[in-house]
């Protein structure tokens, strides 16, 4: 019997249903603006033994070693594996959000349900052309719950193969290795070696190794513009110009590398305060882990495309659930939820385009990002102990 209490949940679940039949239908055969050709091309290059990162797959750029999920979804029927694509990304965020969610919110089956409806609108750009950030970030998410539930092992395995398929999923696994030292240093250098001997043994080494010195030519030329990034940078060069500049991102200056790594330390330093200083509980080290890993990823980078938006949902679903319950800067984090959710819509920056050519219209997301990162260092150590380390109503 479906309980009245947890009707939230339960609605999260019917809406969750309904929008990855949606999207499962739209999927089949629509390859207007999907990235799943790509894909599809990588799979095939990676079973006939040629290169992955020029030819049809040129604008491919993950790790060598997740081209084999593509390698197997080729098997299937070209219009029946973008449909199977669309279900892996959607189960892979909807697990890793669903389990994060009951790790945090144990006690209160609707904080769940929240959770879940606040983080969908942000994933729909990516299940929309089937980007693999979905998946990625579900990977993460459910690797840190596994962490949380002393799984190490797993969970090390999970959050590195997100980390070095997309390099920025990397921030929660640097997060939680100062969180659990003893526990992860040695689990981690036995993750990286069986990521990588499994897939060598696959593929065979010397394919494998020679994957490798293409990616890492690739990576080396590619030469990204700006405006396809929404990240500080960006918001500086709104704020201080009125525009966004034509440089490329090789051309960062020295001072912005400094700022990147100045804001992860602050958002490490946190962390460390919580685990160390205050001995919070696994719960408030998993949400402060979660939150920080995410902002990190969303505004200080390295990678963030307006696709990667997706990150957010940590942030997103977390902020705006523990700054209302507990009463901590709740208009910050609202508004900043509102701007990272129309900015992270390539919908609505077209609209916006074609009202005014101004450059502004690119920082939403960006400023989003900003505005919870101040929330983050002002109100989550209070709003964590006192949503989650008091007992929780339903």
């Amino acid at each position: 019997m479906i309980s009245r209490k947890n009707y939230i949940l339960y609605t999260a679940l019917l809406v969750w249903a309904v929008f990855s039949i949606c999207m499962a239908v739209y999927n089949y055969g629509n390859f207007d603006r999907s990235v799943y050709p790509l894909y599809y091309n990588v799979g095939k290059a990676w079973n006939g033994g040629n290169d992955i990162f020029s030819g049809d797959c040129v604008n491919y750029s993950y790790w060598p070693g997740f081209a084999l999920i593509f390698a197997v979804l080729v098997k299937f029927p070209y219009n029946i594996g973008s449909v199977v694509w669309t279900v892996l990304n959607l189960g892979g965020i909807f697990c890793g959000m669903y389990m994060l969610g009951r790790s945090i919110f144990a006690a209160s089956a609707n904080r769940r349900g929240l959770f879940l409806l606040l983080g969908l609108p942000l994933i729909f750009e990516g299940i929309f052309n089937q980007q693999s950030n979905a998946l990625v970030a579900g990977i993460s998410l459910l690797g840190m719950s596994l962490i949380y539930r002393e799984k190490f092992m797993l969970g090390s395995l999970l959050v590195l193969f997100s980390g070095i398929s997309k390099i920025a999923p990397l921030s929660f696994a640097l997060l939680f290795l100062v969180m659990y030292p003893r526990q992860l240093w040695w689990r981690y250098l036995l993750a990286l070696f069986l990521l990588f001997l499994v897939p060598a043994i696959i593929a065979g080494p010397e394919y494998f190794l020679g994957l490798h010195r293409s990616w890492i030519t690739f990576l080396s030329g590619q030469s990204f513009e700006r405006w396809e990034y929404r990240d500080f940078f960006l918001l500086y060069e709104l704020v201080a110009k009125g525009r966004i500049s034509t440089n490329t991102l090789a051309d960062f200056p020295l001072w912005y590398h400094a700022v990147q790594l100045f804001g992860a330390g602050i958002l490490c330093l946190v962390c460390i305060w919580l685990r160390y200083w205050r001995r919070c509980g696994r719960e408030c080290i998993l949400g402060a882990v979660a939150m920080a890993g995410s902002v990190w990823w969303l505004l200080l980078g390295p990678s963030t495309e307006i696709a990667t938006c997706v990150a957010g949902v940590a942030i997103a679903g977390l902020g705006v659930i523990l700054a209302w319950n507990s009463r901590c800067g709740r208009w910050l984090q609202l508004i900043a939820y509102i701007c990272v959710v129309l900015g992270s819509s390539g919908d609505y920056e077209w609209n916006m385009k074609q009202l005014t050519t101004s450059d502004w219209i690119y920082g939403m997301l960006p400023f989003g990002a900003f505005l919870m990162y101040l929330w983050y260092c002002l109100f989550m150590p209070k709003a964590l102990a006192l949503t989650i380390e008091t007992k929780a109503v339903r």
